[in-house]
């Protein structure tokens, strides 16, 4: 049996503060993956929505955000221990 090989996804994780239309705010964590910037991520017009994890503080926490409903993203640093690998 052979087994198939996953694709290989890059996990590089970045702070973000969202202001979404209705004026809610949230803060959490996105996977940059394999964009170079938060920017290009939230620019994809390929993905409609976006994985917010750790949302508003709660630890495990996932939050799907439709993305033509986001005002403005905010970069936090990025979180620097994962930059270094």
């Amino acid at each position: 049996m052979t087994m198939k090989r996953r694709p290989y996804k890059r996990v590089k994780p970045a702070r973000v503060t969202i202001k979404m239309i209705d004026g809610d705010i949230i803060e959490g964590t996105v996977n940059v993956g394999f964009e170079q910037r938060v920017s290009d991520l939230f620019a994809n017009e390929a993905k409609t929505f976006m994985p917010i994890f750790d949302a508003n503080g709660v630890r495990g926490d996932v939050i799907i955000v439709n993305k033509a409903h986001i005002v403005s993203v905010k970069p936090e640093e990025e979180m620097a221990e994962f930059m270094d690998r």
